[in-house]
């Protein structure tokens, strides 16, 4: 095979790996919105969050990153523990995600683990690609950490409804230095702002 062939044969496979990621996201992204209108026929509290997670929602800077996730959170109704699932999409060496305080503009604390469940510590580097849910579960107010620590579940649902928290999974490939592209993120590769579906 000739240079030329090999160059196109790249461009193809590039290609091909894209369209897969962008349609796995799809998927995962019906899934979420299935997911949502199901939790609502099943419960009566009505407050349910998500978050649409993306790399150009970083902060203090971008990611440039094809990487794309979604978040979905759902009250008891008891109001005392909040269901959640994060699913995300052509995503490598993912190693932690949480909910974060902040707003857009914020690189603010951890407040809840999300992945690994029931963290720390963060997962091992190096973990390669990612499709699918990463991580579902139950949360109460015992697993809060950082400045909502020993404060009742209202704390973070003022939060979630304000639009004072998001949703940020981080990764890292475990070679030196950081930050040196897509799966390579431990700040941060992909985040959304939480706020109220209904």
């Amino acid at each position: 095979m000739g240079p030329i062939r090999r160059v196109a044969a790249g461009r193809r496979s590039r290609l091909s790996k894209r369209i897969v990621g962008l349609a796995l996201l799809a998927m995962a992204l019906v899934t979420a919105a299935f997911a949502v209108t199901v939790a609502r026929a099943d419960d009566e509290s009505g407050l349910h969050w998500n978050a649409v997670l993306a790399g150009i929602n970083e902060r203090p800077a971008p990611r440039d990153t094809s990487a794309r996730g979604v978040a979905i959170f759902q009250l008891s109704a008891d109001g005392e523990s909040i269901h959640y699932k994060v699913i995300a999409a052509n995503i490598n060496n993912v190693i932690m995600a949480h909910i974060h305080l902040g707003d857009a503009n914020t690189a603010g604390p951890v407040i809840v683990w999300l992945y690994p469940i029931g963290g720390p510590p963060p997962a091992a580097p190096g973990g390669g690609r990612f499709n699918g849910i990463l991580a579902q579960g139950d949360f109460d107010a015992t697993k809060f950490v950082g400045p909502l620590a020993g404060k009742p579940m209202s704390a973070l649902l003022e939060n979630l409804t304000a639009g004072t928290a998001y949703v940020n999974i981080h990764t890292d490939d475990g070679v030196a230095p950081p930050n040196t592209g897509p799966g390579d993120f431990p700040g941060g590769e992909i985040r959304g702002q939480v706020k109220p579906t209904d």
